[in-house]
């Protein structure tokens, strides 16, 4: 109800599918469905459908919780009932195949999982050490991915049941995109714009070189999401048009990488000036930049091709140009810095795939377009960039249910 609500009736505009998600989530409690033992009697099979409803509307809270900005609308405390089975009593299935079902209860594991690990406010520090990172990474190694059936594994995956369930190979995708990015998430405060000034700000040596292997592993993740929401999106054909989420994680991906990109000139300038001072300099990642912003280009022309049929990639698409344009100004900064730097941090540094990657790009980018800062674009809230004054339930169309 809630997926035919906000992808199909309400044409994916956020706010109005936040408002029927308050809706569906007010009615879930009246029904008491965050209940394992409702006072009214159920069968088993009732009992079940009613945990996969449950379920699913709990993971889209979460979803668009993170989207929108807003508090979840389901609190934790109140939610006391277990994830449903993969399978319903007394239904059919084909021995060793995934149901229909078994992709959302992946999702909703995750969720939980994820959602289990949050700290209160007050606890979080403003940039997440590299022990943080890495302990959720592995959470989802051996709790999810170790777990996936043979069908859904994020390499070598058996096709042997995608002619039997034709929407495996759909599913499995879309699974691909939330579990890696899940894993991108978890990596994202080291794109090294967060650590000031730079990563050299960290105690030691060891800490440098940590906080440059989740930098590596932030953009491997980040430019596995972006690619496979596009392979997503073209499973999707014609649909993918009123889809909002490809393009939000199209959005995300792109912002992320290009500050992944500024992260990594930033470290370098860094390093540039100690090497003139006689200090030790190490440049670890630089063999990355190229094929980063080559990544981050694909994304850009991704929400370009799109700007046309979804508000949210045409806005996004505006957001990306402005990151784009002071990427190239980083750029020509970057090459009178150079220009005085030793020939050994020339050499570690080339700047031929960036210009490469400038010739190649399929647009151009227009000259009214506004500039944004990085950390404007950082702090940008993504699930609140269309334009316009709030919608109330009347514009909401025709109830659904």
């Amino acid at each position: 109800m809630f997926f035919n609500a906000s992808f199909l009736t309400n044409g994916s505009n956020l706010r109005e599918s936040w408002i029927v998600l308050a809706d569906v989530v007010k009615e879930a409690h009246i029904l008491e469905l965050h209940l394992e033992h409702p006072r009214v009697k159920v069968s088993e099979f009732e009992m079940e459908m009613r945990k996969r409803i449950f379920g699913t509307i709990y993971m889209w809270d979460k979803l668009m919780s993170i989207l929108q900005g807003h508090w979840s609308l389901i609190p934790d405390v109140y939610c006391h009932v277990k994830l449903p089975r993969d399978a319903l009593p007394a239904t059919p299935t084909v021995p060793g195949a995934p149901t229909p079902f078994t992709n959302r209860i992946i999702q909703m594991r995750l969720t939980k999982m994820l959602n289990s690990r949050k700290t209160t406010e007050e606890q979080q520090p403003r940039v997440p050490g590299p022990a943080a990172a890495s302990a959720i990474a592995e959470s989802i190694e051996t709790e999810i991915i170790s777990t996936l059936p043979q069908a859904y594994s994020l390499s070598d995956f058996d096709k042997q049941f995608d002619t039997i369930l034709p929407s495996i190979p759909l599913k499995r995708e879309e699974l691909h995109i939330i579990i890696i990015g899940a894993f991108a998430t978890a990596h994202r405060s080291f794109t090294g714009l967060l650590h000031e000034p730079n990563f050299t700000n960290l105690p030691s040596i060891k800490e440098q070189k940590a906080a440059f292997k989740l930098q590596r592993k932030l953009i491997e993740y980040t430019t596995d999401t972006i690619r496979s929401a596009m392979r997503f999106a073209d499973m999707l054909l014609g649909g993918c048009k009123k889809y909002f989420l490809v393009n939000l994680i199209a959005l995300e991906a792109s912002v992320v990488l290009g500050l992944c990109v500024r992260g990594l000139r930033r470290n370098r300038r860094a390093y540039v000036r100690l090497s003139r001072q006689g200090l030790p300099t190490f440049t670890e990642n630089s063999d990355l930049e190229g094929s980063t912003h080559s990544a981050f280009l694909e994304g850009l022309n991704f929400l370009n091709g799109m700007a046309h049929h979804s508000p949210i990639a045409a806005k996004g698409s505006q957001i990306v140009r402005s990151l784009h344009q002071k990427l190239q100004r980083d750029a020509t900064v970057d090459e009178d810095l150079y220009s005085n730097t030793p020939t050994p941090i020339q050499q570690q540094q080339p700047q031929q795939p960036q210009r490469k990657a400038h010739q190649t790009t399929s647009w151009v980018p227009s000259a009214s377009a506004g500039m944004m800062t990085a950390a404007a674009i950082a702090s940008e809230q993504l699930g609140n960039i269309l334009a316009g004054p709030p919608v109330t339930s009347s514009s909401c169309g025709p109830p659904i249910w």
